[in-house]
């Protein structure tokens, strides 16, 4: 019987907001004056893709809430770990919902693309 793996799931927090300076609390608040990131928060959440990246972590899909300030970094944190397209679009998804076949194997058919050129950067570092 062939084995398994299971996916590793990384959570990551959204980075500081304009309402983190003032001390206030925020919760689930959307609407006007929704807290957004801060030049500092922007660079937390490219700081976090970039570690993740150099830590070889590949994003295969990047789920996040519905606020502006946990979209934004989902999409910074995701460009800076090199997601492709496709994967920073699912970034701006609020739910998770079931994969159709043909999304399935576009999935493989990425991470074949992913695995293709994992090798070829592993290949370049020893020449």
């Amino acid at each position: 019987m062939a084995r398994v793996r299971a996916p590793t799931i990384h959570l990551v927090r959204h980075g500081e907001s304009t309402w983190h300076l003032q001390g206030r609390v925020q919760g689930q608040y959307a609407g006007p004056g929704e807290p957004v990131l801060t030049t500092k928060g922007e660079e937390q959440a490219r700081a976090v893709g970039t570690f993740l990246a150099e830590s070889g972590v590949e994003p295969t899909d990047v789920f996040c809430g519905s606020l502006v300030r946990q979209r934004e970094s989902a999409r910074l944190a995701a460009e800076a770990a090199g997601a492709e397209e496709e994967e920073r679009r699912r970034a701006q998804q609020e739910k998770f919902e079931k994969l159709t076949p043909a999304e399935q194997a576009r999935r493989k058919d990425l991470a074949k693309r992913r695995a293709q050129r994992k090798a070829q950067m592993t290949q370049a570092k020893r020449s």
